[in-house]
């Protein structure tokens, strides 16, 4: 038996997930096949996934070293050992939901590699149910957010606009508050799931005729796929805000995407600058960045309160490939890579104790907000 990580072939590829190694194919055309079948085979799982299998299938690797066992191909009872001492960790303390993703993972593992899937056994199966229904008996089940309302949504907003307005706060905590509000604002309007919020561009974002006709103006919002169709592109509507701009998901948007232009072409231009002069300094590039977006964050007086949404001219035209929502640097300016799915709920686990509302879950089951739409998008109540 081989363990992952030893041998030849595919199994060599199971911890990442991957099919083939980087072609070594005489034949160009082979070559170029190889690197089309890689990139497909690759975008078959959602970033997200692929990074949560990969650190799960280390895990179980090294655990299967450990105790001399062989990790792929694996017996039932090799999984079932591994599941079982992981959910008796307590300083793990993992959910019954985590125990099935592990499972999940090693699972891929097997198939990727061509081999017999021992997880689908009954011992498997067995050991994965009682660990479910040992955390409903210990009262260790996930904790569930109550229904995201509006009350509850502009409660969270003012306590993150009220932080980021203090007259001693820092630019860095500003952005974090501009960014933060509109996440917050378009993923409980449009009734986003967190994976989906994570992974738009800017050119996810467009004003567009309403659909059916309608002569208004709404928001396009274009998702790559489902949780369960990531192939199937699909679109949502929203209607621009009717009360208070600070929670209008347009005006929002915009008071973020200010900041993500500011700092695109600020990056944009000193790159461009630099090469002119023939040199190469990203230092110096992301110090042009800092102050360029710290000095529009501490000029801009705006009222955030007076709507912006009806000038379309305000929708940013380029950078459109860049993520919308990102990570921040410690010096607060933005990363150029998306958010993850645990930065999001870290976000709002965060928000929701500071304004005392509690646990805000990153799914919202339709129809929970007035804003929710697929095809049409209803009045609005923001």
């Amino acid at each position: 038996m081989t363990k992952i990580g030893q041998g030849q072939g595919p199994a060599d590829y199971a911890p990442t997930l991957r099919l083939v190694a980087e072609s070594d194919a005489a034949d160009p055309a082979i070559a170029a096949a190889d690197a089309a079948l890689e990139r497909y085979f690759a975008a078959a799982d959602a970033d997200n996934t692929v990074r949560t299998y990969d650190s799960v299938c280390r895990d179980y690797i090294a655990w299967c070293e450990q105790a001399g066992l062989a990790a792929l191909p694996a017996t039932p009872r090799t999984v079932a050992r591994y599941l079982s001492q992981a959910a008796d960790d307590t300083e793990r303390n993992l959910s019954a939901n985590t125990i099935r993703v592990w499972r999940a993972a090693i699972s891929k593992a097997h198939r990727t590699a061509g081999l017999p899937d021992p997880t689908t056994d009954p011992i498997v199966t067995r050991v994965v149910k009682g660990i479910g229904i040992d955390r409903a008996e210990a009262g260790r089940t996930l904790r569930q957010a109550p229904p995201a309302t509006l009350p509850i949504i502009q409660t969270v907003v003012t306590a993150i606009h009220a932080d980021g307005a203090r007259h001693d706060s820092t630019w860095c905590e500003r952005v974090a508050a501009r960014r933060d509000i509109a996440l917050i604002v378009l993923l409980y309007a449009a009734a986003l799931r967190g994976d989906e919020a994570v992974d738009f561009t800017i050119g996810d974002l467009r004003i567009v005729e309403g659909p059916d006709g309608d002569d208004d103006e709404q928001l396009r919002i274009r998702l790559r796929g489902s949780k369960t169709s990531r192939g199937e592109i699909t679109e949502k509507f929203l209607r621009r805000g009717t009360t208070d701009a600070l929670w209008c998901p347009w005006c929002a948007l915009l008071r973020w995407l200010d900041v993500l232009i500011v700092h695109d072409d600020a990056t944009r231009e000193a790159r461009k600058y630099l090469r002119h002069k023939g040199i190469d300094d990203e230092k110096a590039v992301e110090d042009t960045a800092v102050v360029a977006v710290g000095k529009f964050v501490m000029t801009d007086h705006t009222d955030p309160h007076e709507h912006r949404c009806d000038d379309i001219d305000a929708w940013p035209t380029r950078h459109l490939r860049a993520p919308l929502f990102r990570p921040l640097y410690q010096g607060g300016h933005p990363r150029p890579d998306n958010l993850t799915v645990r930065s999001l709920r870290r976000i709002l686990t965060a928000r929701g104790a500071a304004a005392g509302v509690g646990l805000l879950s990153g799914t919202v089951p339709a129809p929970a907000l007035p804003l929710t739409c697929s095809t049409k998008a209803p009045p609005s109540n923001w």
